[in-house]
């Protein structure tokens, strides 16, 4: 025959049972009693504590409500205002960048639907960024969001350009604020030259150009 159970000790949630209950009838099942931390005495049954159906008193399932039910007060921040943003482009059909994002397949990861749980990942917005996916492809989670500022996420487009020169890749525009120069510019040098350093022209196909232009007049 097994040994009699005995949980006297033992902790279950919020209950810590304290002894062995009494029993409705002599055939009946055991019952505990317990107290919970919050100071209420309990009386439940062994199916109950271990199954994990019954943790509290009841006062565990009025805190979550309770939780649920107030609000965190972040509703104008940045931070706030990022995150429902990326909800509402992934999730909302109604929303003018849908389109680009949830009708591209692009989703928020099952623990950022929470505005807290976002934040606590993310922490502050620092002045100036926004929130970006490093991945332009890939989904909003923490692996693959920043803080990116304008120029950061600029260069991040999908239409975005690279250009590989002397050793070094980067966007039009940023070859055009390391050289002084014009993106456009470079892109027709690139295109037709096969390098982003403007060209030196020798007399010889100065006049040879020149002529040819006068002989088209």
């Amino acid at each position: 025959m097994p040994p009699k159970l005995n949980l006297t000790g033992q902790r279950f949630g919020r209950l810590l049972v304290i002894c062995e209950g009494p029993k409705a009838r002599p055939n009946a099942g055991s019952k505990w009693r317990c107290v919970c931390d919050c100071g209420v005495d309990v009386i439940t049954e062994t199916g109950a504590l271990r199954s994990g159906h019954t943790k509290s008193c009841g006062c565990l399932h009025r805190d979550i409500m309770r939780e649920k039910s107030t609000t965190h007060g972040q509703q104008g921040t940045p931070e706030y205002r990022a995150w429902a943003a990326m909800i509402g482009r992934c999730t909302i059909k109604s929303h003018s960048s849908y389109r680009n994002y949830g009708g591209r397949g692009i989703s928020v990861c099952e623990r950022w639907r929470l505005y807290e749980q976002f934040r606590e990942d993310m922490g502050n917005r620092p002045a100036g960024s926004t929130l970006d996916r490093i991945n332009t492809n890939g989904n909003y989670e923490l692996e693959n969001c920043r803080w990116a500022t304008k120029e950061q996420q600029d260069n991040n487009k999908r239409t975005s350009v690279f250009v590989t020169f002397e050793g070094r890749t980067m966007t039009y525009s940023q070859w055009a604020r390391e050289l002084g120069s014009d993106p456009s510019v470079l892109r027709q040098r690139w295109i037709k030259f096969g390098t982003l350093k403007p060209i030196q022209r020798t007399k010889e196909s100065y006049y040879a150009k020149t002529n040819r232009t006068n002989q088209c007049l």
